[in-house]
């Protein structure tokens, strides 16, 4: 190729490499924040820690990615600034691996048309892992690119001299930085480079490539990770670690019982590669291991054989590591019964691109037609285990569109549906054949964008305590977290998510009392009550969805108590919610079939007449369906009771008087024929619901008068 040639093929690769990028950034500018919150918001807490804001969220997730995600934490100094960089560099990452296969496709495939090339690249561009990934904070969008960069210097490694053996060393030992899954591709460079070494007599040469990633793999374990937990423990409290250890991992092979659970989830990890990909991967692997692809040099034919021999054991080994490595995690986890966990893809999703992109490029497309059999297969070996499963994490399994339209059909709609858009992409002509692996890689990405965009928005209403504390405290704050209350994981879910929206504040985990006495700023808890156990606190802000109380010192003024909204999320709810009531949501909070209401009486009802204004709606109430709802405790004339028939699931007032006999007032409400969403209209929802509580205002004379 002549330079001028050169200069415009690298040309188009970056405006293709480029327009990708944006348009992925682009399509991703929705999402508003991180939501899997375990995961992103460690890596985040990682990367803040590692720009200089030291936190208590130290963690085993790994680093190498947070390290790329620093510069959003230098340059910007809001949380929702900090996540639009967090895309940004997420763009950048989906740049290199577009740009990585470009480069690729020519070392694979020179004498392949340019048109071929730019379609395939085009194709594997788009597979739906890596397009969505960018929309999160999760370290697969590093692992991709660095895999396939890894990979290309590994390709450089067979005629190269010892300098690009050292830069693999390093590009492979920074894989283990990012993700653990990287120990199987370090076993895969081990054995190719190993056997790459022994036919070239280059032993000198793989001993600096193995030194070298053993020696990133040292630093990484002994200096920078200690280094960086104990940025990530201010409150002296151990590290969360979550991976299990080897022996742990191994537990399964050991029973047949847990044989039979690797086998079947092994198959759920090849049926959704089969059908995730529309048999892309089976077609990369059959030109991978026919020698159909690669340089063609018949003046070097030993070097030719050589490079595909080397290349077919790396990227098998690479695919057959991470599969096991993934299959022997969810095994020997009891709790893996999520439908993602059977077939999970995003582990190995990083290591499929090379893969993908010799399948996009096969001379012979309609090889494809392979993988029908191969899915057939894995989906009765899946079946062996597979009864039932409890959710779906669907940014694990991202080209499983089924879910979105056929999750209660089963396991034999699944595939019937993937075999049959197999079919058809190997019947047809390749560029139509093309076209419809393209379009189902895109719309497997919108399906999961506009799910993202709409979960992120309900995840960001977790957020509301934690916005509070950036409204009324300086950042640097001492803020409290006392985990005694954290019971299960929905609840463990608001310290990952208060750790980035509070990242430049000083937030630990401490209790209640330690807190009382060390900190200056507020405290998240779980206990209800804690005003009543001896502290001098009240309640400043509420969390939705069972999150934690935020509680500051000393004691609320009586006066200020109302108005009360649950869309504000007024603290004194804590008091007014006796019995008898779900979690809050957004905008209301429902009563089951009977609830207490403990109304605070002001001072100044002792020198007025005072009322309370109740703004509620009724569950399923209709013209069709009138509803009685019981109010007792109630002072109207001789009675104590009120009953009022609703026919409207439309917001209702009613106007009741505060009795002045004390410093609170009860009032029970009854709803007797309260009904559940479920037996109502069918929906999942089991709950019975009374009526939805959305606000309590105060009125006497003196308004009145007003």
């Amino acid at each position: 190729m002549t330079p001028s040639k050169h200069f415009k093929y690298n040309s188009l690769g970056l405006a293709i490499s480029l327009a990708a990028a944006i348009i992925v950034y682009f399509s991703n500018s929705s999402i508003i924040g991180p939501m899997i919150q375990a995961d992103e918001s460690s890596y985040l807490n990682n990367a803040a820690a590692i720009a200089g804001f030291l936190n208590d969220h130290a963690s085993s997730y790994g680093a190498g990615y947070s390290l790329l995600l620093v510069p959003a934490f230098w340059f910007a100094h809001t949380p929702a600034t900090i996540w639009v960089g967090v895309k940004l560099i997420n763009a950048a990452l989906f740049f290199i691996l577009v740009c990585s296969l470009w480069c690729l496709a020519r070392l694979f495939s020179p004498e392949v048309p340019l048109a071929r090339r730019i379609w395939a690249v085009i194709l594997v561009s788009a597979y739906p892992m890596w397009v969505i990934m960018a929309g999160y904070s999760f370290s697969q969008i590093a692992f991709a690119p660095f895999y396939v960069l890894s990979f290309i210097a590994f390709t450089k490694c067979i005629r190269g001299k010892w300098g690009t053996w050292l830069l693999l060393g390093l590009l492979s030992g920074f894989l283990f930085w990012i993700h653990t899954t990287a120990i199987a591709v370090l076993i895969a460079f081990s054995v190719s480079c190993g056997f790459v070494a022994v036919k070239r007599a280059a032993y000198i040469e793989y001993a600096i490539m193995f030194l070298a990633a053993a020696l990133m793999i040292v630093i990484y374990k002994y200096g920078f990770t200690p280094w960086l937990h104990e940025r990530m423990t201010i409150s002296g409290a151990p590290p969360g670690l979550h991976y299990p250890s080897i022996v742990s991992l191994l537990q399964p092979l050991f029973t047949w019982d847990g044989i039979r659970n690797v086998i079947s989830r092994t198959g759920g990890h090849v049926f959704y590669l089969s059908i995730g990909s529309l048999g892309l991967i089976w077609l990369g692997f059959v030109d991978l291991w026919s020698n159909r692809f690669g340089p063609k040099n018949a003046n070097n034919r030993v070097y030719e054989d050589l490079v595909q021999s080397a290349t077919a054991i790396f990227l098998s080994l690479s695919v057959l590591g991470v599969v096991g490595l993934s299959v022997l995690l969810f095994s020997s986890t009891p709790e893996a019964q999520r439908l993602d966990h059977w077939m999970y893809g995003r582990y190995v999703e990083g290591v499929i691109a090379p893969v993908l992109l010799i399948g996009a490029m096969s001379n012979n497309f309609r090889n494809v037609i392979w993988a029908v059999p191969i899915a057939v297969i894995s989906a009765a070996l899946l079946s062996m285990e597979f009864e039932t499963y409890v959710g779906i994490a669907r940014f694990n399994i991202s080209a499983f569109w089924q879910d979105f339209w056929f999750r209660d059909q089963g396991l034999w709609v699944w595939l019937a549906t993937g075999c049959g858009l197999i079919g058809l992409a190997a019947w047809m002509p390749r560029r139509l054949g093309y076209s419809v692996v393209l379009a189902m890689f895109l719309y497997s990405s919108y399906l999961q964008i506009s799910w993202h965009s709409a979960a992120a928005l309900i995840a960001s209403k977790k957020w509301d305590a934690a916005l509070f504390v950036r409204e009324k405290f300086p950042v640097g704050t001492c803020v409290g977290f006392d985990h005694s209350g954290i019971n299960s994981y929905s609840r463990h879910v608001y310290w990952f998510d208060f750790g980035f929206q509070l990242f430049d504040y000083e937030l630990k985990r401490i209790s209640a009392e330690k807190w009382f006495e060390e900190c200056d700023g507020p405290l998240f808890s779980y206990t209800r009550n804690l005003d009543e156990q001896g502290l001098n606190v009240h309640p400043a802000a509420l969390s939705p969805q069972d999150g934690p109380t935020l509680w500051v010192k000393g004691r609320p003024a009586v006066d200020d108590i109302y108005p009360v909204s649950v869309a504000d999320r007024s603290p004194v709810l804590l008091r007014v919610l006796a019995t008898g009531w779900y979690d809050l949501e957004q905008k209301h909070v429902w009563s089951g079939k009977a609830a207490q209401l403990r109304l605070p009486i002001p001072e100044l009802c002792n020198l007025t007449e005072c009322h309370v204004e109740i703004k509620f709606a009724v569950y399923g109430a209709s013209k069709l369906r009138p509803v009685d709802v019981l109010l007792s405790g109630v002072s109207i004339g001789p009675v104590e009771a009120k009953l009022i028939s609703v026919r409207s699931s439309d917001p209702q007032e009613i106007v009741i008087p505060l009795v002045n006999a004390g410093s609170s007032q009860s009032i029970m409400i009854e709803v007797p024929s309260a009904i559940s969403p479920k037996e109502l209209q069918g929906s999942h929802d089991g709950r019975v619901l009374g009526i939805a509580l959305f606000s309590i205002k105060l009125i006497h004379d003196e308004l009145k008068n007003n």
